[in-house]
Parts: C-alpha cells; structure tokens; sequence
C-alpha cells in the first residue's frame, strides 16, 4: 500500500511537470524580451509556440503508450 502512494504521488507531479514550465516563464517576459531587443508581442509568442509543442507531443505519445506500454494482468 505504501508503494501505491508513491507511485500515485510520483505520477501528479510528473504530470503537473508540462505546466510548471509555463508557470516559471510566463513572469519572466518583459526582461526576456529586453534582454533580446524584441517587441513583447514575439516573447508572448514564445508561449504559444511552447504549448502547441506541448499538447501536440502529448497526442502523438499517448496513443504509443497505450500501444506499447499496456500490458495485461494475470489475474
């Protein structure tokens, strides 16, 4: 029972993982964006660019995962 819990808290902050990115990014863009001479406008697209990279790899693992990594249960 023990090792269940960890599993199960290992697997929500694995999860959480993606978002934590966004979330320690996200404040930082005016100095990136000074830093870099740019306009505002193209570090925010940074963000957009970060999750359709993000959500598209989560539609092309998940459907390998199931495929390879389901195994059936002796029960």
């Amino acid at each position: 029972m023990k090792l269940l819990s960890y599993v199960i808290t290992i697997s929500v902050l694995l999860t959480s993982l993606g978002q934590i990115g966004v979330d320690l990014y996200v404040p930082s863009l005016p100095a990136i964006a000074a830093a870099l001479h740019s306009s505002a406008h193209w570090a925010q697209a940074t963000v957009f660019i970060y999750m359709v990279g993000f959500s598209s790899s989560r539609l092309i693992y998940g459907p390998i995962s199931d495929a390879v990594g389901r195994r059936k249960k002796n029960c």
